[in-house]
């Protein structure tokens, strides 16, 4: 009886690179996904602050008008209403500069994000959809993953049948 040895082999080296390469691509992929995701998030952040900057500023406004209001109605010069209105102005200078420091932030994201391909008019679909693409991304990367598998798993199937055959027709003769 002859003895028939079957040798299987696998290139490990190859198959490390395949996978490094299928990390890779993936990595690459959520980092173009995430970064307009974390763009968005920061714009929101930003449209609150500058939201806030803006209420302080038209308080500031309105408290200025307020002391203006109230020393043009004066019949007596009001002592320290001067130095209050000094105070407003320059408390209305501030807000100015920030809500314009803000709002200055704002459209620089708003401008990245764009480029980016978001459509900055409507975040939360916008959101969605990068969440979406992300998860169809890893959804395909796993199929993929399984059909090179199954077909590893049909070429060692179709060998050991092979291999089957041969010792059939050893043992026959």
């Amino acid at each position: 009886m002859d003895k028939i040895e079957l040798v299987l082999t696998a290139d490990p080296s190859q198959a490390k690179r395949g996978v490094a390469a299928l990390r890779s691509e993936y990595e690459k992929f959520a980092r173009e996904v995430e970064r307009p995701l974390s763009g968005i998030d920061t714009l929101r952040s930003l449209q609150e602050s500058a939201k806030a900057a803006s209420a302080e500023y038209f308080s500031a406004r309105r408290r200025l008008q307020g002391l203006k209001d109230a020393a043009a109605n004066a019949t007596t010069p009001v002592r320290g209403l001067a130095q209050e209105i000094g105070k407003a102005e320059g408390k209305l200078a501030r807000a100015t500069r920030e809500f314009e420091r803000q709002k200055a932030a704002v459209n620089s994201q708003r401008a990245e994000l764009k480029a980016a391909g978001v459509d900055t008019r409507n975040l939360s679909s916008e959101q969605q959809r990068l969440q979406a693409e992300m998860a169809k991304f890893r959804t395909d990367t796993a199929r993929s993953g399984i059909a090179r598998l199954a077909a590893e798993q049909k070429r060692a199937q179709v060998a050991a049948r092979d291999l089957s055959l041969q010792q059939a027709r050893s043992n026959l003769g």
